[in-house]
């Protein structure tokens, strides 16, 4: 990977197989399909050398098109179910770019559901990246609002601990630390190494292992800022008013 001037790209996952929500990552907002607004706020950052859609559907493919993303191929229908991982479909488009001849250093993984990222916010987790040394990953994370060690699960009609702590190691209500859950604001790693990683919510930058820490990502509004132009005419109309994916 080139120290000075590293490439990236932009991957935006987009199955088509939602169950809880069917078509939502091409759900109408406000006249535009939901994952133009990602493809949108990659484009308009730009620090990517491509945007990419990871897709199983010829639809979202022809919609994300419409909006300036390459989609140079579907993702097989077996990492495209309920219970498919990242890692999968990460290393599947890595692998496929690398046979085309289009290999580069770092990737970025923008998921559609985050339709307020601002083309900001991508451009400071980059630049956050690229000043800490020795990390491979970044990952944008937000306060939970209740301490793990306050947490309980449920099976049947019996509740466990989420954490298995013992009495001393309780957080008592005063002195408890505020725990952190990911944010799908942003995630940036190197191409030679794929791990997970945390990301504290600070207003500064820290290291844990080989992931940056990088935090301080605001409310933001709720109209986008972007440019989202007219790639989206003949969706819209083809599609009307319509909910379902």
């Amino acid at each position: 990977m080139s120290k000075s001037n590293p490439s990236i790209i932009a991957l935006i996952p987009a199955r088509s197989g939602s169950k809880r929500v069917p078509g939502k990552n091409i759900h109408p907002l406000a006249g535009h399909p939901l994952i133009a607004y990602t493809i949108c706020a990659a484009r308009q950052s730009g620090i990517f050398s491509s945007v990419f859609v990871s897709t199983d559907s010829e639809e979202y493919a022809e919609i994300s098109r419409q909006y300036g993303a390459e989609v140079p191929f579907l993702r097989p229908a077996e990492i495209s179910g309920d219970f498919s991982l990242d890692i999968e479909w990460v290393d599947f488009t890595l692998h496929k770019l690398k046979e085309m001849g289009r290999a580069y250093d770092c990737f970025s993984i923008l998921r559609p559901t985050s339709p307020f990222r601002l083309p900001t916010t991508i451009q400071r987790a980059w630049k956050e990246f690229l000043a800490e040394e020795g990390v491979d990953s970044l990952r944008a994370v937000e306060k939970c609002k209740e301490h793990p060690g306050k947490m309980w699960i449920v099976r049947g009609r019996r509740m466990m601990p989420l954490l298995p702590l013992g009495p001393k190691e309780q957080p008592l209500a005063q002195h408890a630390v505020s725990g952190i859950a990911r944010s799908l604001f942003a995630e940036c790693q190197s191409g030679d190494r794929m791990v997970a990683c945390g990301v504290q919510r600070k207003d500064d930058c820290r290291r844990s292992g080989h992931a940056v820490l990088y935090g301080g990502l605001r409310r933001l509004r709720c109209k986008p800022s972007l440019r989202l132009g007219t790639g989206g005419a003949s969706h819209r109309k083809r599609r009307g008013a319509t909910a379902e994916g």
